[in-house]
């Protein structure tokens, strides 16, 4: 990719993977509480009662990241056929 595709690859971005994020989360403090228990190790989360918060909190996450990196790929191949295309 050249710097003008990083550029727009960037300007298309980055307020998409914010509404990516809105849809997963309403607010910073559940973002923050998912990150939370990831960083969390399941067995203090077993002893503290928080176990299946934990494994929701985890798995939201880990999808959230997931579509983050599906639609990162998919704008990636959009911008590179939209350059061949121009030239």
């Amino acid at each position: 990719m050249t710097s003008a595709q990083y550029i727009t690859f960037g300007l298309i971005y980055i307020p998409t993977l914010i509404g990516l994020g809105w849809l997963f989360y309403r607010s910073w403090e559940e973002f923050m509480d998912s990150v939370q228990y990831v960083l969390m190790p399941d067995f203090i989360s077993l002893l503290t009662g928080k176990f299946i918060a934990d494994v929701l909190g985890e798995m939201r996450f880990f999808l959230f990241v997931t579509a983050a990196l599906l639609v990162a790929g998919g704008e990636r191949w959009v911008i590179e056929e939209i350059w061949k295309l121009a030239n």
